[in-house]
């Protein structure tokens, strides 16, 4: 799973409102709550918008360990393009690279936001 800072901030804000329906009206990123609701941590509801799924709750919780354990910064702080990996991609990643996969030279650049096709779509998971 890839989220990247505008991601994090849409799952933020679901998980808001599914705490306190009446109270969190905060502005949510249409394109990211697409992304997720592919990655199935979102779903739309109709004319209500977007709500978290059970695995999208699952990752707010650990979002929200990680913050609690001081190993994540508050959303407000991560740039748009900031990218968290979970650890199936950096596993393939790392079995990539140590079977001399051609495609791990190019991943640095990727991660970083300086390939042309994350340019071009910067909340569109690379691949």
């Amino acid at each position: 799973m890839l989220l990247t800072g505008s991601q994090l901030r849409a799952l933020e804000t679901l998980a808001a409102r599914t705490a306190t329906p009446q109270g969190a009206d905060g502005a949510v990123d249409e394109n990211a709550c697409r992304i997720l609701e592919l990655d199935a941590l979102a779903s739309r509801d109709g004319d209500q918008g977007y709500s978290l799924t059970e695995a999208g709750r699952s990752a707010w919780q650990l979002v929200s360990e990680m913050r609690a354990r001081g190993l994540l910064r508050p959303s407000d702080q991560l740039e748009p393009s900031w990218r968290f990996l979970g650890s199936e991609v950096l596993a393939a990643l790392a079995a990539a690279r140590r079977a001399g996969d051609p495609a791990w030279p190019s991943f640095p650049a990727i991660a970083t936001g300086r390939s042309r096709s994350c340019a071009s779509a910067p909340t569109a998971p690379p691949g």
